[in-house]
């Protein structure tokens, strides 16, 4: 191996971490002889590049630039963002995304980025960023006719998959299921249904919760815990729930330490989603041996694939009550103790990253 395929790589990441999103954050741990710095959209970022030699500008979300307050903020993230990939790309580096989302659910709420010359400037931006682009890594093999479809120009571009790695040992999972119950005043011998995370539209928390109150049995439990999109829509989903006591909000940010609390406490997840083209929260949930139920999407096939049916249930249907009930029969399976994960290791999926970096590189 020549001495430039086997140096150490410097990466560029946007970002190293969030806190929103373990998944840069243990990639990153996970790979060996890097070094990594964290991408900050701001004028002092240009300043310092110069003295700085990146092989590879990693992005995770081309929108992130708009995930910011204020037309003057957006315009600056935009700006930096582009000069910095072609800065790298002038001094022989290349630009890499990982296209999390291949189509973004949102701008972060931002109406800037929705309407009038705010619309036309993230056009532009993608269009400009995207033909910066020297690779894309997907998430799934069904993102690259959705990627395509967007952007036929990066149909020539080289393209990776590595499936979205679980969680297991990213986040503290030691608390009883017991002592989890407890603190969340759930019944011992309830069945419990969970819906995690950000709680947006796209997830349709919406009609979870209208199948779940034509459920008579008072044996049952729906716990929806997360970061509402708007106060608007928590205050609409708690006047469709009706007052039904078997369904119990707990709105707001989830912390790290958190999660294994509402997890550790569920029988199973439920995530309707209108529409998806990945989820860190099917992940997340198959990393606490929890199963979820989803709906069939080529994306959760390729998953299931993977784990196998015990552990994935595509609900085939629209959720109404009768598809509900059926998924509450199906949680009630006997099934291992844990699905196999093995191969969404990180360690494997680092290290197959790195791989496409140094093919794009070369």
């Amino acid at each position: 191996m020549s001495t430039e395929a086997s140096r150490p790589l410097s990466i560029l990441a946007w970002p190293a971490a969030t806190p929103a999103n373990r998944y840069c954050e243990a990639l990153y741990a996970n790979m060996a002889d890097v070094r990594v710095d964290d991408f900050k959209p701001g004028w002092r970022m240009l300043l310092r590049l110069p003295s700085k030699r990146y092989d590879v500008f990693h992005i995770h979300w081309l929108e992130r630039a708009f995930w910011r307050v204020g037309g003057l903020a957006i315009i600056r993230a935009v700006l930096v963002t582009l000069l910095t990939a072609a800065f790298i790309k002038l001094r022989g580096g290349v630009v890499v995304w990982t296209a999390h989302d291949p189509v973004p659910h949102q701008m972060g709420g931002n109406a800037f980025a929705r309407a009038g010359l705010s619309a036309w400037l993230w056009k532009i931006y993608v269009a400009l960023l995207s033909r910066m682009l020297d690779g894309v890594i997907l998430l799934s093999a069904v993102h690259r006719d959705t990627l395509v479809a967007s952007r036929p120009h990066l149909r020539t571009r080289p393209m990776t998959i590595t499936p979205h790695p679980h969680f297991k040992g990213v986040y503290s999972n030691d608390l009883p299921r017991a002592e989890a119950r407890k603190r969340l005043a759930l019944p011992a011998e309830v069945t419990t249904l969970l819906l995690l995370g950000a709680i947006r539209p796209y997830k349709n928390a919406e009609a979870l919760i209208e199948a779940f109150r034509h459920l008579a049995d008072r044996d049952l439990r729906l716990v929806i815990a997360g970061q509402p999109d708007s106060d608007d829509y928590a205050a609409e989903l708690k006047t469709l729930a009706g007052g039904d006591s078997r369904i119990a909000f707990h709105f707001g940010f989830v912390a790290d330490d958190d999660l294994q609390l509402f997890l550790n406490a569920a029988d199973a997840v439920v995530i309707p989603f209108r529409n998806a083209t990945n989820s860190g929260s099917v992940a997340l949930t198959l990393s606490f041996a929890k199963p979820v139920a989803v709906p069939d999407m080529p994306v959760f096939r390729e998953v299931r694939d993977i784990v196998g049916d015990d552990w994935i249930r595509l609900m085939p249907n629209a959720l109404n009550p009768a598809e509900l009930q059926d998924t509450i029969d199906w949680i009630g399976w006997k099934r291992a103790a844990a699905p196999d994960l093995d191969t969404l290791d990180w360690p494997q999926i680092a290290e197959k990253t790195q791989a496409f970096f140094r093919a794009v590189l070369t």
